[in-house]
């Protein structure tokens, strides 16, 4: 490979992995114990070969095709790349995506994700009986990626009409859905319904709250979101104990 070609395709490479993926996850994808040779590969060090692109293509949906010779790169003007790719998300998806962080798909809105980005508060009722309103800061990033303040982490997918936040518990491990109106979102305070456990039970509830720039008081929230039992519907034990009877007769 001509040194042209290889400084190249690690410039496309560096990119790539800049706005589309997970260098961390590339580096499992591509079998490496640690990012010394994804650094070398970024930089021009180590040649970027054909079957790191065929990798690329198969795992992160990221076309062959731009790494071809014939299509030019420079990072003043990355049109020409990001065109192909969206292209191939289009065909994937029937509509125009881009991928972010291994293959994470999302609708294409730069300004819903502007406007999403930064620090929010989520307000909604604890699980516990014994327990009043929660205020969680809660940081979304540029790259959609979901940090709150008891270190629970996710990730942002953005929909055409709604978009969905999904984190996983820090201790528990138990993942958390939080769905919104895209509508809503210019407000800088939109309701949400979010899919959870309950606290100390480990069973599934169905929560109402609301995401704000500003932090409310417990008042101020209790007020906002009204009596509890109208705002979470826990699963039916009995329904849990009949899906584990049913389990047993089709095991019979």
């Amino acid at each position: 490979m001509k040194k042209l070609d290889k400084q190249l395709r690690s410039n496309k490479f560096d990119y790539i992995l800049d706005e589309y993926l997970s260098a961390v996850e590339v580096q499992n994808i591509f079998g490496y114990d640690s990012p010394n040779m994804m650094y070398k590969l970024r930089h021009g060090e180590s040649p970027l070969t054909e079957p790191h692109i065929k990798h690329l293509e198969y795992n992160c949906n990221i076309p062959s095709e731009v790494f071809e010779k014939r299509i030019p790169f420079n990072r003043e003007d990355t049109s020409n790349i990001d065109s192909i790719i969206k292209e191939h998300y289009k065909k994937l998806g029937g509509q125009e995506f881009i991928a972010k962080n291994n293959n994470h798909l999302f609708y294409e809105n730069p300004k819903l994700l502007q406007k999403l980005t930064g620090e929010w508060y989520a307000h909604f009722y604890a699980s516990a009986e014994s327990r009043g309103v929660y205020a969680i800061k809660t940081t979304i990033q540029s790259d959609g990626v979901i940090v709150d303040e008891n270190n629970n982490r996710g990730r942002l997918f953005l929909g055409k009409k709604q978009s969905m936040i999904i984190k996983e518990s820090h201790n528990s491990e138990n993942l958390v859905s939080i769905t919104f109106e895209n509508t809503q979102v210019a407000f800088n305070l939109f309701y949400f319904s979010m899919l959870s456990k309950q606290n100390l039970t480990n069973q599934e509830m169905l929560s109402f709250g609301f995401l704000s720039k500003k932090m409310f008081t417990q008042e101020e929230t209790e007020k906002i979101l009204g009596r509890k039992e109208r705002q979470q519907l826990k699963i039916d034990f009995e329904f849990t104990q009949r899906i584990s009877e049913a389990v047993q007769v089709l095991r019979e």
